[in-house]
Formats: C-alpha cells, sequence, structure tokens
C-alpha cells in the first residue's frame, strides 16, 4: 500500500486586503477584499482572491492559484471550503479542481456565490501519486465591511466631527435635527444616541461642542449653553454634565484643548485680556499669559514635546511665532531665535517624529509655507518642497506610519500630493502622484489602521473617496468607489474605536452621516 505523505512547511505567510469595488449592493453594506500568502514546494507557491461583491456572506471573482515550484509529484490541485486554515469544511465537496500542468489556474467564482455557514478560508490541497498532501494552502477572504452605522438626522445631514473615545464609547459633535449636541455610539445603530443636550433653548439653537478631549477621568469640550450667550468649558462624567466659567461676562470661546503634565489647557478669554493660554487641573484655572492685552496671544497647535508644550502663538510685537511652555506662566514664552523675524511664521501641523518636533512655517514671503523641524535648539527647513518664489508648498495632515511621515505637500508641478519623508532633506520626496498632473490629489484625514494608512483622496476620473497605502506605490490604491464616478464619498475625521475604522461621510443623497470599516 503507498503511504500518504506529508508537506512541513516552513513560510512566511503575508496577507494584504484591499477594498476594490463597493458601488451598489445591499443598503448600506460594502465589502470587497484582496488577500495574497505565498509558500513553496509541492503546494501553491501563493493564492490571490479578490471579492467583488458588495454583500456579505457572498463572493465574487477570481482565485489565482500560483503553481507549486516543484509539480513533480503532483498531479492535481484542488480547491475547498475551509473552517479555518488546514480544515475542510465538513460535508461539503471540492469546489472546483485543476490538472498540474506546469501553469497557474484560476477558479471563476460567479456572482452571488453564497459562503457556507462555517466557511472562513479557501484551501487548495495538492495530490499525486502517493496521495494528498496533508498541508494545504489557505487564504483567509474576510470581508472588508463599509457601512453606515447609524442615520442620526433623518432629515438631512448630521455632520458628525470631534470623534473622541472616553468610558469605551465613542463620542462626537452630531445634528440630530436639532443642532449640534453632544452624541456618543457603541458602533451600533441602537447605541448611537444623543448623550447631552446642552443648549435646551426651543430650534434651532445648537451648543455646537468641539474640543472633546479626555481629562481626569471627564470628558471636557466647549459649547455654547441655554440661552446662546456663553461659549464655555463642559465637562461630563458621562451621565452629568458641568460648565466651567471663564469669562463671567460674556463668551469666553475656549479652544484647542490639549492635556499636559497633568493639567488641561486650552486658549480662553476672561473678558480683559484677549485670547489667552490657561491650564486647569480640576480644581484651579489659571491665566498663564498675559501678554498683547486687546487681541491676546491666540495660542493654537498645541503638541507636547521634550517634556515642554509648544504652539502658535503672537504677542502683539513678533509674528505668529513657535512658543514653549512648562506649565508655569513664568516659563511661557517665545521661542528664541524666532523663524520669521519680518512677519509671520505660523507654524502648524506640529508633529512629533524621531526626537525631533516637525512642522510647517514660513521663514519669510519668498520661500512660503515649507516643510521644518526642531530639535529643542535649532530650527531647520528641511525641504523647499515648492521652490517657486512666494509660492507655498503648505504641508499638511503630518502622520507617522512604518518608522516614517507622510503628509500632503504642493511642489507646484504635481498639485497638492502624498509626501513622505524620513526627517531629512534627501529623504523628502514625492511618494504618491494620486492625481497625474498639476490639479492634485489633496490626501487628507491620514489615520493608520491595522497596519496600513488610510485617507482621503480624489484621482480625477472619481470624486474624493477613501484610499489606503502599505507604504509602496502597488499597494497605494483606491479603496472603493462608494460614490460611483465623480460623486464624492468624502471620508473625514478618521478615528480607531474598537478595532474598526469610524469617520464621517456623504451617501446616500447627499447626507454627511457617521460610518465605519472593518473586517467582518
Amino acid at each position: 500500500m503507498k503511504a500518504a505523505y506529508t508537506i512541513f512547511l516552513i513560510a512566511s505567510i503575508s496577507i494584504l486586503p484591499f477594498l476594490l469595488r463597493c458601488s451598489g449592493g445591499g443598503g448600506d453594506l460594502y465589502d470587497a477584499l484582496t488577500s495574497t500568502v505565498t509558500a513553496q514546494d509541492s503546494i501553491p507557491q501563493a493564492l490571490q482572491f479578490t471579492d467583488l461583491d458588495p454583500d456579505e456572506d457572498q463572493l465574487l471573482g477570481d482565485l489565482i492559484i500560483k503553481r507549486a515550484a516543484e509539480e513533480r509529484k503532483i498531479t492535481t490541485y484542488r480547491v475547498y471550503w475551509g473552517s479555518g486554515e488546514s480544515t475542510r469544511l465538513s460535508g461539503v465537496s471540492a469546489i472546483a479542481s485543476f490538472t498540474a500542468n506546469g501553469t497557474d489556474h484560476t477558479l471563476t467564482l460567479a456572482a452571488d456565490t453564497a459562503v457556507p455557514s462555517g466557511a472562513t478560508h479557501l484551501l487548495v490541497y495538492t495530490e499525486g501519486e502517493e496521495g494528498e498532501v496533508t498541508t494545504p494552502k489557505a487564504i483567509d477572504f474576510a470581508d472588508l465591511v463599509i457601512r453606515r452605522v447609524a442615520e442620526i438626522n433623518t432629515t438631512g445631514s448630521s455632520n458628525p466631527s470631534g470623534f473622541t473615545i472616553y468610558n469605551n464609547e465613542l463620542y462626537f459633535a452630531a445634528d440630530g435635527g436639532t443642532g449640534l449636541e453632544v452624541w456618543k455610539t457603541d458602533g451600533t445603530a441602537g447605541g448611537t444616541v444623543m448623550a447631552h443636550n446642552v443648549n435646551t433653548d426651543p430650534d434651532p439653537s445648537p451648543s455646537a461642542p468641539s474640543n472633546f478631549t479626555v481629562y481626569d477621568g471627564m470628558l471636557y469640550f466647549s459649547a455654547t449653553g441655554t440661552n446662546a450667550i456663553n461659549r464655555e468649558v463642559w465637562y461630563s462624567d458621562g451621565t452629568t454634565l458641568t460648565s466651567l466659567e471663564i469669562n463671567a461676562t460674556g463668551s469666553a470661546e475656549p479652544d484647542h484643548f490639549t492635556v499636559f503634565n497633568g493639567k488641561l489647557f486650552f486658549s480662553a478669554i476672561d473678558g480683559t485680556d484677549g485670547t489667552q493660554l490657561w491650564s486647569f487641573d480640576g480644581f484651579t484655572k489659571t491665566e498663564l499669559t498675559t501678554a498683547n492685552p486687546t487681541k491676546g496671544i491666540n495660542p493654537i497647535h498645541f503638541k507636547e514635546y521634550n517634556s515642554k508644550l509648544y504652539f502658535a502663538a503672537s504677542d502683539g510685537i513678533n509674528g505668529v511665532e513657535l512658543w514653549e511652555t512648562d506649565g508655569t506662566a513664568a516659563n511661557t514664552t517665545m521661542v528664541l531665535p524666532e523663524i520669521n523675524s519680518g512677519g509671520d511664521s505660523s507654524p502648524e501641523e506640529l508633529a512629533v517624529y524621531n526626537g525631533s518636533l516637525y512642522f510647517s512655517a514660513a521663514d519669510s514671503a519668498a520661500n512660503g509655507t515649507e516643510f521644518w523641524s526642531f530639535d529643542g535648539t535649532t530650527f531647520q527647513m528641511i525641504e523647499n518642497i515648492n521652490t517657486t518664489a512666494s509660492i507655498s508648498s503648505s504641508p499638511g495632515d503630518i502622520t507617522t506610519y512604518n518608522g516614517r511621515m507622510y503628509f500632503r505637500a504642493d511642489n507646484g508641478t504635481e498639485g497638492s500630493e502624498l509626501w513622505a519623508s524620513y526627517g531629512t532633506t534627501a529623504s523628502t520626496t514625492l511618494f504618491a502622484d494620486i492625481n497625474p498632473g498639476s490639479a492634485g490629489s489633496y490626501p487628507a484625514s491620514l489615520r493608520v489602521y491595522l497596519n496600513r494608512l488610510f485617507f482621503r483622496a480624489y484621482d480625477g476620473t472619481h470624486g474624493e473617496e477613501l484610499w489606503v497605502t502599505d507604504g509602496t506605490s502597488a499597494g497605494t490604491k483606491m479603496v472603493c468607489d462608494i460614490v460611483p464616478g465623480i460623486g464624492s464619498f468624502s471620508p473625514s475625521e478618521l478615528t480607531v474605536y474598537n478595532g474598526r475604522l469610524y469617520f464621517s461621510a456623504t451617501y446616500p443623497l447627499g447626507n454627511n452621516e457617521l460610518w465605519v470599516l472593518y473586517y467582518k
């Protein structure tokens, strides 16, 4: 009797999912998946499958079977549904068989191919004169799903924004039909509810909450209270709502909330000194600056770096420059020497990377707004990306992914496109020209999710849609054309919560609502 043989496989396995086509389909659900895995010896070298069916539990597409590297003992490839990486689904026969003939093979799954209950993989076994190889090649066809979480506003757009995780729920501002108020979700339609109606005046009188920030076990934000008179600091424990008055005679307009060194920092107006820098330790509110009392220093763009809090501000004598504080009034000062001695450098998009602070700034009108760094002592223009006199490249959305900075910039030739940098001049390059020509794709809302970088972009053929990159040119592509053709899905404020990617987007009927992307 001929003995069955076993192939022991030691290989590197990689899985690369992409969402390719999502137009049409059932209701709010769209899905598709590309996966690739590699192996050697006497089983397929690789399997690749792209699900083009927009519905859950249905597949459409081609399973590509890369032939085994060694076929001398192989006669047949057989494809099965699997309930795991090495377990055939019980009671289900082979889907298809192919003769080993030195070529790759393609199994076409027709539209609406139903996924049997319990199936999670496609398995490809090989067999020959000595029997069937006991270790199959497997590919996980888990659906990548994009769907609307809830229709918050049934008569228009809810415009969700400011997503922040608090008490294991996602809080945000949204308009449920009575103006922008505080909402929350647990990721389900039923669990998406108004958390606080801060302004209870008759409609329309929204509180327009913003700057959601978790501090000392509470959720802080700025909002306009009843009578729509004063905009102040508010905080909630998830049930009880409390205001923190900064301006007793008018609106404090608190903004730019950030937590640093055990305190909450923000900009606010007390009615006397203009917009200044404030802190709150849970008991005492403290005004840290009083310069330029008519207008205030207007601190914005806060970022912690090297045990200090950095931000942009102007004392009324110098322009808008980089400032720093250790949390005390005495040590809240402009960083010298200033970047632009003849005007505003206007540092924005502050991001910490590899021990330095990176941002956009303008050292002169001639150079415009370019890509800069600060190591705690010295300022350096990393790259003058747009060399045209008085024209800015305007770097934005600086985000670190896989040890590299990615950001939006316009070099004056390709338009606003996706750039990448390791923090040096030589490494700062155009990463992807998504919309060829000078118009630009305007990538925005960059967010790392499942070891991929997701963002919004416009390729000139489709509207503003969701894109993804794995850090390679080949792996940079549109996730899905949710709104077919030139229409825009316009995803924004991408936020990771409970292992899923949440964002606001516009579809259908032009209404902006809360959406989610995840693997089923």
